[in-house]
């Protein structure tokens, strides 16, 4: 048989290859299967995933900004709070006949002091003593009784914020908080809200109490 001749032995013309589609036709090869599963490098819920990661990061920090703004309403994370200062002591009300010592008395419903410190309570604001009106007189008697009956409950724990530990007046800021028997914190801002007749206070302007 010479060279360039396209017939067989018999006479039967012999078949040309010209691809490899074409060979698949001839033998009636199915067709591959299309691929699903992958677009650009990602699977078909991969945008999805992405999107939900993206929706739990911004919900993240912005819990986080809550909780640095205002520890005392959350159980802020302890990355956000200094090494607590456990305090063991008893209290009464400063300047008062029942202050026996003057280690540890209220001042008013949002200052104590402790050993010659004013700790100031982060979180809330209270009617002053020097009131302006007989509404801010009665507030200000209310508020200094509650913090005097929660300091006296037992031990507590006080905390200072990352970053904002005294007040320009020189008082220590501190966070303050006690352990309950069943696990729970029972936050002094939250009870001086609920029973003392305190506002919630982040810092800047304090509207009138008359």
């Amino acid at each position: 048989m010479t060279k360039g001749n396209r017939f067989g032995p018999g006479g039967r013309r012999k078949r040309e290859w010209r691809s490899g589609s074409d060979y698949r036709r001839r033998r009636k090869t199915p067709p591959r299967p299309a691929r699903f599963g992958k677009r650009g490098g990602q699977s078909p819920g991969g945008s999805t995933r992405g999107g939900w990661l993206t929706a739990a990061l911004a919900l993240g920090l912005v819990l986080a900004a809550a909780f640095y703004e205002d520890p005392a309403s959350f159980g802020a994370p302890g990355f956000m709070l200094g090494d607590a200062e456990r305090v063991t002591l008893g209290f009464a009300k400063c300047g008062r006949g029942d202050w026996t010592g003057g280690t540890a008395c209220v001042s008013d419903g949002d200052t104590f002091r402790l050993a010659g410190r004013r700790i100031r309570v982060v979180g809330i604001d209270t009617a002053e003593k020097d009131a302006r009106c007989p509404g801010e007189a009665m507030l200000a008697d209310r508020s200094t009784e509650a913090l005097l009956t929660w300091l006296n409950r037992g031990p507590f724990d006080m905390r200072a914020k990352a970053g904002e530990d005294r007040d320009k007046y020189g008082r220590d800021l501190r966070t303050i908080s006690r352990t309950m028997p069943d696990g729970s914190t029972d936050w002094l801002a939250e009870y001086m809200i609920e029973q003392g007749g305190a506002r919630r206070y982040l810092g800047g302007w304090r509207g009138s109490w008359c």
